[in-house]
Order: structure tokens, then sequence, then C-alpha cells
């Protein structure tokens, strides 16, 4: 788990993570960034890591952001694989790329 996450550092100021509050304040903190910060990543590559409820390790999704449903919490993906569906509450950080 530690190397995972030290692919992320980023490397120059420039770059910068995304780092979303913890699985229980998800909403709240969505609602207090007025997704802004979300917003701003649709259209734009990204590289995701999320943790599903109950896993101990976090996978990470390279892809494509198309959509942040807000009412709902999910995000849109589309990858190399295909078109795929996440919900917000098990994503952990999203960096741009």
């Amino acid at each position: 788990m530690a190397l995972l996450y030290q692919t992320f550092k980023p490397t120059q100021s420039s770059q910068k993570i995304t780092v979303l509050p913890s699985a229980k304040k998800t909403r709240e903190g969505i609602k207090n960034m007025g997704n802004k910060c979300i917003n701003r990543l649709i259209g734009k590559k990204c590289k995701i890591v999320a943790r599903e409820p109950g896993e101990k390790n976090p996978f990470t999704i390279s892809g494509t952001l198309t959509e942040f449903d807000d009412k709902n919490g999910f995000l849109i993906i589309e990858s190399k694989k295909g078109t795929g569906c996440i919900n917000i509450s098990t994503v952990e950080a999203i960096k741009p790329r």
C-alpha cells in the first residue's frame, strides 16, 4: 500500500492532488466544495484511487472523467476498458494527468 501512495506524490509544485474527505463526510465535503474541484476535472485524464467498503487495499482507475452526478454521487469514467461508474464515497484521491 505504501508503494501505491508514493506514486501519487507530486514531483513538481505545479502538480496538485485533489484529496477527498473520508467516506462518512464525502457528501458534506462535496456540498461544501460546491462541486468546483470535480467540475474542473471533467473532460481531463485522471488517475483515481478508490477503496471499496470492506477491502483492505485501494485500487486505481486511469481514464477520462466524463461526468459527475452530484445528486446521486457517481463519477462516470471512460478508460481503455470502456465506460464505468464509481461511487464518490469510495474515492480517496484524484490526480489529474
